[in-house]
């Protein structure tokens, strides 16, 4: 699949940041809703979907499933990349798990679904991808200029919002 988000030049603004993230969820939503409507959809896939169901939103659609998912895989690797700033300079989808607190038991699980390396190759590209912009964006520098712009003092609990 394609390389369609990460260019030579890092990422320096929030604003692009946050344009470029939601394109990658997007593409994210779109390839997660073909997954589970694929008579041979991933079993890890639909168990989280149907946990989703369960515990959070019974009645929850398969596209509102991909929306909410796709957003929350986003974020959590923008949070991720955030927090294990400055120490990782490589990060992937397979180090992000590492900074997603214990506590979270559902993060830990989507985590631990796109770490894996038989993840499939629908998404796995887009995964990859979003993973590559955030590991060549300049956060030190979109974060100053986030705080800087908005009056925010924490940009994970507030980037969303931008």
């Amino acid at each position: 699949m394609p390389n369609t988000t990460h260019s030579a030049a890092p990422v320096r603004t929030a604003h692009e940041l946050a344009q470029r993230l939601a394109q990658v969820a997007r593409r994210l939503n779109k390839a997660l809703i073909t997954l589970l409507q694929d008579e041979q959809a991933h079993s890890l896939l639909q168990q989280q979907f149907d946990t989703f169901r369960q515990t959070l939103q019974p009645g929850l659609t398969p596209s509102e499933f991909a929306d909410m998912y796709a957003q929350t895989l986003v974020y959590g690797l923008f949070t991720a990349r955030v927090t294990m700033l400055p120490e990782h300079a490589h990060f992937t989808r397979y180090n992000a798990i590492h900074a997603i607190p214990k506590t979270s038991g559902l993060l830990q699980d989507i985590f631990q679904t796109i770490a894996c390396p038989d993840l499939d190759e629908r998404i796995a590209w887009l995964v990859d991808d979003c993973a590559r912009l955030l590991a060549h964006t300049d956060m030190e520098v979109v974060l100053h200029n986030f705080g800087r712009a908005t009056q925010q003092a924490d940009p994970v609990v507030h980037f969303y919002e931008y």
